[in-house]
């Protein structure tokens, strides 16, 4: 009893505080929507239970069809249609693991050795190294490398679809639960933004860890030998390369331990069937350590190197003690890093540790509270989980999404949290009501949702405690755990009838008040500037930027998308160092670049030039051209000495009416 209480306790603040997170990182506005539409969903819900039909399993068994189909189809639309201008770390490993592809095995992300990304982070090497297979396998097939990666991350995410469907199958052998858990996947939008966008480690964790946990629900389901060892050994070789892309994940390990000492307590039956599961995973930790060196050393990558410069466990303890990080608190912090390499190339370990202790005896116990809370608000809080992580703006992208970007990234927001709410509000009241009795179904059930719980509360207490935090870290175990709503769920009580005077006129005035809210909400976004295309890339520890003698004149003819009303070239102002358009009209230096705001229509080329009218040579930053698979750079360029350069530009719209579009040169509406 006292295991079981100890869990709901903390599982139960785990569901408040992700609950009181989103709601804080939530305007007042959205969050007047967000009631509105619980209120409305709630409506919906208690007329649909009065429709026998509704409920009946040929009805079920076509709206679970639909969900899952508009899942599928809208994954893979995403995957084809948007594009992101990636930065930083997926950067990295996509330039990379081209590199692999072409026979290149030096590890250095810089020619002359001077910049160390991956013997600093070698965590990612085993990726990137899969990565690279990726692409070969589908050149094997004549797809280009882009599609070939749009094509994994699409049947990965659609790999999550398959697999919680047949979890919450095995587990419950409910046609209910099916279409709850269909309708989550459907509805909840975390899934098409951040991990179908971005190829990077995440996607390919979720998708992992989502294939693990079904596994072990059949293995604690099942009463047949032969199958615990056959699905442990699938269990083993899914977890080693789980844990060699993502360590974090080793959480399950200790969670599946927890479930055995419960098990034995509290004389559930499937003892041995844990036992095999925590087997599993624990050899899967062996053998992952063991195998990926060989085979990042069998790719090149110097081992003996990657010890002496790789970062240590305590650099990243020490940036989850920074409470004013450049990325938030607890966050990635850029001179915390800077001064992490600086400690191992001049092999000062005390160093991190001596800022360990500071920060610890600075913070004091009300400074570690509130940092915790901080890093809550950051891993639990985001709506999105990472959306606008590691992209600037879209490389491709529908027109229609990049004009209203704004508006519809505020209703993504306010689904997921509305989502988001419901379903903790419901697992809240299940969790209290969480029995384990004699029944066989009903003690796997209860199994599977201690597992899922301990390691979400594991997971979260490792980031907001110990670790340095990003809303992507509990992307894993985000799924499996608002899908044990639709395993939890229970429909056998009878509708709620209202009062029939008042039915008719509830039914029909929250919805209509929730889309009257929804739409000003959506509407208020719909003045916020977004950015449009452009190169926008920067240098993150690769380096694509260059500098370059502006002598005379550049000329470079940008394409815009669609009609734009800004447009801004990101390069120092100085003295002597103009920038115009083809007729003449200046950009005009404003925040560190020159920038005009003018209506510019769509499918027309922008020619802008770049001259020097002072004395002597000007140097600019340009962009360099890489051997990336895919279009990295838009517009035309120049070359110099040999080499291709692109301008670094932006261009924004604002999306508002026509006549008021504002001239910067008057400083008043354009009336057109």
């Amino acid at each position: 009893m006292f295991f079981k209480r100890s869990f709901q306790g903390v599982f139960g603040l785990l569901l408040v505080v992700i609950a009181l997170t989103q709601i804080v990182s939530q305007r007042a506005n959205n969050m007047l929507a967000i009631i509105l539409i619980m209120g409305t969903s709630y409506v919906v819900y208690t007329q649909l239970k009065k429709i026998e039909w509704f409920w009946s399993q040929k009805c079920q068994k076509l709206v679970t069809a639909v969900l899952i189909a508009f899942n599928i189809l809208m994954l893979l639309y995403v995957s084809l249609n948007f594009q992101i201008n990636d930065v930083s770390d997926p950067l990295n490993v996509q330039i990379k693991a081209t590199e692999l592809l072409h026979g290149n095995y030096n590890w250095h992300t810089n020619i002359n050795g001077s910049e160390e990304y991956f013997y600093f982070y070698p965590n990612v090497v085993f990726y990137t190294i899969f990565l690279s297979k990726i692409m070969s396998l589908g050149g094997t097939f004549g797809l280009s490398i882009q599609l070939t990666l749009r094509l994994m991350t699409f049947l990965f995410l659609a790999g999550i679809t398959v697999f919680a469907m047949l979890t919450s199958w095995q587990l419950n052998k409910n046609r209910k639960s099916l279409l709850i858990t269909a309708l989550i996947l459907a509805v909840y939008p975390v899934m098409y933004l951040y991990p179908n966008m971005v190829t990077y480690t995440d996607t390919l964790t979720m998708f992992l860890t989502t294939v693990v946990l079904y596994l072990i629900a059949v293995v604690i389901s099942t009463r047949s030998y032969n199958t615990w060892f056959a699905v442990g050994g699938a269990i083993l070789l899914v977890y080693v390369v789980l844990y060699a892309v993502k360590p974090n994940m080793i959480v399950l390990l200790p969670a599946v331990l927890i479930l055995l000492l419960m098990a034995v307590v509290m004389k559930m039956k499937n003892k041995v069937q844990i036992i095999v599961v925590s087997a599993s995973l624990a050899l899967g930790i062996v053998v992952s350590t063991v195998t990926i060196t060989p085979i990042t050393q069998h790719y090149g990558f110097d081992q003996t190197q990657a010890k002496k410069t790789e970062l240590p466990v305590t650099h990243w303890i020490n940036m989850g003690l920074n409470p004013v990080g450049s990325n938030g608190a607890g966050a990635y912090d850029l001179n915390d890093d800077n001064n992490a390499r600086q400690s191992r190339i001049d092999n000062n370990p005390q160093l991190i540790k001596q800022s360990i202790k500071y920060r610890l005896k600075t913070l004091g116990i009300g400074g570690i509270w509130k940092l915790a809370l901080d890093k809550a608000q950051m891993l639990l809080g985001t709506p999105l989980f990472g959306f606008g992580k590691y992209m600037t703006g879209y490389a491709k992208a529908p027109t229609f999404y990049i004009k209203h970007q704004s508006m519809l990234n505020a209703l993504f927001s306010i689904m997921a949290t509305t989502v988001i709410l419901i379903i903790v509000t419901k697992l809240f009241v299940a969790n209290i009501k969480l029995t384990d009795d004699s029944n066989a179904i009903n003690q796997t059930k209860v199994a599977f949702i201690y597992l899922v719980g301990i390691a979400s509360i594991g997971l979260a207490i490792f980031h907001t405690v110990l670790w340095e935090v990003e809303p992507r870290y509990f992307l894993p175990l985000l799924y499996p755990m608002i899908l044990l709503v639709a395993i939890t769920f229970d429909d056998e009580n009878k509708p709620l009838h209202m009062a029939k005077q008042y039915d008719r006129k509830i039914s029909i005035t929250i919805p209509v008040v929730t889309t009257i809210i929804l739409i000003l909400t959506l509407e208020a976004n719909r003045n916020y500037p977004s950015v449009a295309f452009g190169n926008m890339e920067y240098p993150a520890r690769v380096n694509i930027l260059q500098t370059v003698n502006l002598r005379s004149t550049f000329s470079f003819k940008l394409n815009a998308p669609q009609d734009i009303d800004v447009l801004k070239v990101n390069i120092q102002p100085q003295d002597g160092l103009q920038v115009t358009l083809k007729d003449g009209t200046p950009l005009l230096p404003q925040n560190n670049q020159y920038v005009i705001e003018k209506h510019f229509t769509g499918d027309r080329p922008i020619e802008v030039k770049l001259q020097n009218t002072g004395k002597g040579q000007k140097s600019i930053v340009l962009y360099q051209k890489t051997n990336l698979f895919k279009t990295l750079f838009h517009g035309t360029s120049i070359t110099d000495n040999g080499n291709k350069y692109y301008l670094p530009y932006e261009m924004d719209v604002y999306d508002r009416k026509t006549f008021q579009t504002w001239n910067y040169q008057s400083g008043i509406p354009n009336n057109k």
